[in-house]
């Protein structure tokens, strides 16, 4: 999962032949709509508020971090404080 939203370079993992473009560079300019974001695991929550607070993000396998021209919407149909309660979703948010 954490390779479709940051994308790859080839070589990252036994698969990636090639570079892989993620959702956050696909689009540029566009939005991306993280729809259930409370399914998402722990760790890429935490990676994917990283790139809101800093507007860089780095494929898998780069060395090189890159710019972000995105805008992101999080959804979910469940009790946020709920999920945050049980451990399934990070804390921290960002509300701009």
């Amino acid at each position: 999962m954490e390779s479709e939203v940051f994308g790859h370079e080839a070589g990252a993992f036994t698969d990636a032949r090639q570079r892989k473009q993620g959702l956050i560079e696909l689009g540029a300019g566009g939005t991306v709509l993280l729809d259930e974001i409370s399914l998402l695991p722990v760790e890429l929550q935490a990676k994917l508020l990283g790139v809101l607070e800093t507007r860089r993000f780095r494929r898998l396998g780069d060395t090189d971090e890159h710019e972000v021209d995105k805008r992101f919407l999080a959804a979910t149909n469940e009790d946020l404080m709920e999920v945050v309660e049980a451990g399934r979703h990070t804390r921290r948010r960002r509300h701009t």
